[in-house]
């Protein structure tokens, strides 16, 4: 603006509808505006070839520019929140997940993130979480406030309540000290199916099937309190005489746990995400092995790019062309989002009887960006099992140096020889130097199975696998 008004002659009235047009990138506006800078200019007495030098430069620094205060105060932000993720990541992570509790989107990325950096999301705990996301012992602890059905107010006071008389001691004594405080059977229903009371009563199928009774106990026990009351069972104790010996807790039904599917259907439904687990567990080696990018990087990936992503199919739709074609759009899931796919009808016959919600597959095609979204063209599609025996030449096995052992390297060995096959494995140390390549016996060629897998993930020691190509 200083520029346009001492040189061009620009009022400041003038010189903020350039700042518009430059800063808005209005092409049109601006060539106007330079017909009255170069005039301006001409009357000051600036030859015409430098009052153009002058306004390219101008155009130049309006395409990304701004001024050194503006430069300054990011460069000190971009410093203090790399310190804060580099020293202090678990509290670094706990933040920013409280700042984006609202936002899905974000929050997958932030939680795919995490896990890479190893750090653990705990599920929701009436007596550890806070309203927000907190560190708990070098991992986050999920808040209260980020599941659906439970109210603000009511949350507050339900910590207040444990931070003046202490933790809570089962679900019943919940249950008589928080139910008057704003928590009713609805929030009660949410708190356990997003996992809440696992350090209290583990099996949460049972503790739904006897909410109920227990909540119908402690609001009768409230109500008693509360008009200065007490039962017969409440005022006798044991010996008969007076005492305060509180009314038994209504023992929970027997019933059979939820399946660890159903277990994190419901974590998905009330926190909008898998705390406990997640569907893709199984799916982590292949990702780490075979994608060339995630679900969060592929908005950042050029037009017609060629890609290969391992995931989870969901949402499939399939339509009949104007050609009376069969084509096909779905979704594919990893650990950090999920991207659109199209089949198109070229393809379709062959791909066709992988696209089934739930399918874990290996994708391979390009991008195609249309109206400033992008979606994957597919030009083939996998079982993920089937492209690992495909795909995989060696299986790198990286252990930190405290894994090594002489019981840790016997039983993997014993592993390993469960398993024959033609790919070859290589072992890596983790030391203080770097990773170290170790020459691994060549007897040891393995399957690339499933089998494997499990066998090498069960082992007691800390392990990473990682499947490679070359």
């Amino acid at each position: 603006m200083q520029i346009a008004q001492v040189m061009g002659g620009f009022s400041m009235g003038q010189g903020d509808v350039l700042r518009k047009a430059m800063g808005k990138k209005k092409y049109d506006l601006m060539e106007k505006q330079k017909v009255v800078f170069l005039k301006g200019a001409a009357e000051r007495g600036v030859a015409e070839a430098d009052a153009n030098a002058v306004w390219d430069l101008m155009v130049k620094f309006a395409e990304y520019g701004f001024n050194k205060a503006h430069t300054v105060a990011y460069a000190e932000v971009a410093f203090r929140t790399a310190y804060l993720k580099a020293h202090f990541p678990v509290e670094f992570m706990a933040a920013l997940m409280t700042n984006d509790m609202g936002d899905t989107d974000k929050m997958s990325v932030l939680f795919g993130e995490a896990r890479e950096m190893g750090i653990k999301i705990l599920p929701p705990d009436v007596n550890e979480s806070h309203e927000d996301f907190s560190v708990v012992e070098g991992n986050v602890r999920f808040g209260l406030g980020g599941i659906k059905n439970v109210g603000e107010a009511a949350i507050r006071d339900v910590i207040a309540e444990r931070e003046k008389d202490g933790p809570f001691t089962s679900f019943q004594n919940f249950c008589e000290r928080a139910l008057d405080k704003g928590v009713n059977s609805r929030m009660m229903e949410c708190l356990i199916k997003a996992g809440a009371f696992d350090s209290l009563v583990p099996n949460r199928a049972s503790l739904f099937a006897g909410k109920d009774k227990a909540v119908e106990q402690a609001q009768m026990i409230i109500r008693e309190r509360d008009s200065g009351q007490m039962s017969l069972f409440g005022v006798l104790s044991d010996s008969g005489g007076a005492g305060a010996a509180p009314l038994a807790e209504a023992p929970l039904p027997q019933v059979p746990e939820w399946s660890d599917a159903e277990k994190l259907a419901y974590e998905k439904e009330l926190t909008g995400f898998f705390i406990t687990g997640h569907p893709l567990d199984a799916l982590a080696i292949d990702m780490r092995s075979f994608s060339t990018a995630t679900t969060a990087e592929f908005a950042e990936l050029p037009n017609n790019n060629q890609v290969r992503m391992v995931g989870q199919i969901a949402d499939v739709r399939r339509i009949t062309t104007r050609k009376n074609e069969p084509m096909a759009f779905c979704r594919l899931e990893d650990f950090h989002g999920a991207i659109d796919m199209v089949v198109f009808p070229s393809k379709f016959a062959d791909i066709e009887p992988w696209l089934v919600s739930g399918a874990m597959v290996c994708a391979r095609g390009r991008v195609n960006e249309r109206n400033g979204s992008k979606s994957l063209i597919v030009d083939e599609l996998s079982e993920a099992d089937v492209a690992r025996k495909r795909l995989a030449r060696f299986l790198d096995v990286t252990l930190p140096v405290k894994s090594i052992s002489s019981d840790n390297v016997a039983l993997l060995k014993r592993a390993l020889g469960r398993h024959t096959g033609r790919c070859k494995v290589r072992i890596i140390l983790e030391t203080p130097e770097g990773p170290l390549a170790v020459q691994s016996d060549q007897r040891y060629g393995v399957s690339p199975d499933n089998e494997l897998l499990k066998d090498i993930e069960a082992l007691p020691f800390s392990k990473t696998l990682t499947f490679k190509e070359n």
